[in-house]
């Protein structure tokens, strides 16, 4: 019982904090390290380096490689963990726009609706539809019947992310940023690192997905063309709910598949930790059209995690229960949180102390705090919601202390 309340007071590294560390301006030597020497003096176990806006550093150039190998270096020496991030700011999955350079394969898609008379490009029609005489459903036409429609449903692209329904393309992030860390830092330090932190990966949020890899997928897993129902994602004609029960599953199937699996296989083969967590975790109807299931998507992170961003808590704990549910279900040991994002520069200790008991007690037991970083140059004080957090457990501690 003593050990445990030593360890409480004084925790080991792997249960001290891990701030998504902000990389926001030219990566000097001796700067890197004296905010690594900061953090360690504030009683941070370790640091995710995150590359964000203002970046002055070519990101995933030489001097950024250089600014990543002597942080692992310095981190190493004071006994911290260094993480990686995946991406040059968020969502994850794009790699610094390289994956959907690649072409449209790559790229995010999404479907719509055109009522005739058809005004836009037919380039991207995926169907044109006849409606029913008894007015309960649309006809898929054959191509000589086109002029007859009555509805298009086609899909639109946005170029600048990437298709996360398409193995293909998050292989290609995959190998773009996971596989360049490895072949830089693999050899020298390998299972020393600790893994990467994926941020906010989605296939639409509020949108109908659509992939090149979806059809072929569809009838694999349910037996019909997903074609002819496509006008029952927009209205509530025909054997509208089967449809898109059917097409929900197999969109929640395809992300989970493509996304959470392959990293979190690649990162397992490389005895690094998979973290991180999607977007959209408030409620169950974002979940559905923005990830499909989170928790289908945990199984496959080494340690799950959500965001909990602002100064409140909730009355229903459903995103950390959500992330704990998995990991007691399937034997994971850690569950983490991006944690205190927006609260503002007055967000006081009680405030930071009330938010992170409240993760903890519904089964989160590794902190990240967004954001850790050094603002003097702007006219702000060094901002370390961790060393608050620290403070906050330390005194925490104390009163469980002077109560037993």
């Amino acid at each position: 019982m003593t050990k445990i309340w030593d360890s409480l007071q004084n925790p080991p590294v792997d249960y001290r904090s891990v701030p998504l560390w902000s990389w926001n301006d030219r990566l000097e030597k001796e700067e890197l390290e004296r905010q690594i020497e900061e953090m360690h003096a504030a009683g941070i176990g370790g640091f995710f380096m995150h590359a964000r806006g203002g970046l002055l550093t070519p990101y995933m150039g030489e001097e950024w490689m250089e600014a990543i190998c002597l942080s692992i270096a310095k981190s190493q020496e004071l006994g911290m963990n260094a993480w990686f991030y995946d991406e040059n700011g968020w969502p994850s999955g794009f790699a610094d726009g390289k994956v959907p350079a690649k072409g449209i394969a790559y790229q995010q898609k999404q479907l719509h609706i055109e009522a005739a008379p058809f005004q836009s490009e037919p380039e991207r029609s995926l169907g044109y539809y006849a409606a029913e005489a008894d007015g309960q459903g649309y006809r898929l036409l054959s191509a000589a019947e086109a002029d007859a429609a009555d509805l298009r449903v086609y899909y639109e692209v946005n170029p600048y992310y990437t298709d996360t329904l398409s193995e293909l393309a998050v292989g290609e992030f995959i190998a773009t940023a996971y596989e360049a860390y490895w072949e830089q830092f693999g050899e020298e330090y390998g299972a020393q690192l600790r893994g990467v932190f994926t941020d906010e990966p989605q296939f639409a949020r509020g949108g109908l997905p659509w992939s090149f890899e979806l059809e072929e997928m569809f009838t694999s897993r349910h037996g019909y063309d997903v074609l002819t129902v496509l006008p029952s994602l927009f209205f509530n004609k025909g054997n509208y709910t089967k449809a898109r029960y059917d097409y929900w599953e197999c969109v929640t199937f395809m992300f989970t598949q493509a996304y959470a699996k392959q990293i979190g296989d690649w990162c397992e083969s490389k005895g690094w930790s998979a973290t991180g967590h999607v977007v959209d975790e408030q409620e169950l109807m974002h979940q559905v059209t923005s990830v499909g299931d989170p928790m289908a998507f945990y199984e496959y992170l080494q340690i799950p995690g959500c965001d909990w961003l602002g100064r409140f808590v909730g009355e229903e704990p459903i995103v950390p229960k959500q992330v704990s549910s998995v990991a007691r279900q399937l034997g994971k040991k850690r569950t983490i949180t991006e944690s205190f994002g927006c609260s503002g520069w007055n967000v006081s200790f009680a405030d930071l102390k009330r938010i992170g008991e409240w993760q903890f007690v519904h089964g989160i037991n590794l902190m990240c705090q967004h954001l850790q970083g050094d603002f003097a140059q702007q006219g702000f004080p060094f901002f370390a919601g961790s060393l608050h957090l620290q403070q906050t457990l330390e005194l925490n501690t104390e009163e469980l202390l002077q109560a037993k």
